[in-house]
């Protein structure tokens, strides 16, 4: 973020929500400057690295929707990691060790038929939604998970028709062929959850 004036710079290298406000946190240029309350400031966004954190963490949605119509819908998601180093999807369940290698190469299978034949008009579907209209958006999950608060305002994502959905605020793409490709590496046992491993193309 720039001051209009160009005399203050705001580089911002990471965020944290915490009593419902979003904390920018990053650097001043010069290091003693502020912006002002009111002040108008101008946003740049590095366009290449906001389109590969799109399609990093829609993979990671991709791989719940993967991971269902393989048969696994016994695992539930209960953490993501989606950043281009090292991302993931933990799962709480069991996967038997003969079965990890067979699910990665189905994992891998339905992921790539998913971005392949998923229709051209079939958007990504990102809505901010009342609490009431997002339970109903979310009726095949069970409704709004219990850490929303009742009369909340959510955002609900669902990358394709038969995506259950789920409340996110991340940057996703578009339409689901623009992940472009997926790869879901490794699976490991991560204390009482499996860590499902994943790059994209």
């Amino acid at each position: 973020m720039v001051s209009e004036d160009g005399a203050v710079k705001f580089t911002l290298k990471g965020m944290k929500i915490q009593n419902d406000a979003v904390w920018h946190i990053g650097v001043y240029e010069p290091e003693d400057s502020s912006f002002s309350v009111d002040q108008k400031v101008k946003c740049h966004v590095d366009e290449d690295k906001r389109r590969i954190h799109a399609r990093v963490h829609s993979a990671g949605h991709l791989l719940d929707i993967a991971m269902m119509r393989a048969g696994r819908s016994d695992l539930k998601p209960s953490k993501g990691f989606h950043f281009a180093t090292g991302a993931y999807v933990e799962y709480i369940g069991n996967i038997d060790q003969p079965d990890r290698e067979p699910l990665i190469k189905k994992l891998n299978e339905v992921s790539k038929d998913i971005i392949e034949n998923t229709p051209e008009d079939m958007n990504v579907w990102k809505k901010m939604c009342s609490y009431e209209e997002a339970n109903e958006a979310l009726e095949k999950a069970g409704g709004c998970p219990p850490y929303i608060k009742e009369g909340s305002i959510l955002r609900v994502l669902k990358l394709t028709e038969d995506d259950w959905g789920c409340p996110c605020g991340g940057t996703h793409v578009g339409h689901v062929a623009d992940i472009k490709g997926i790869n879901i590496t490794k699976i490991q046992k991560k204390g009482k959850a499996f860590r499902v491993s994943y790059s994209v193309a």
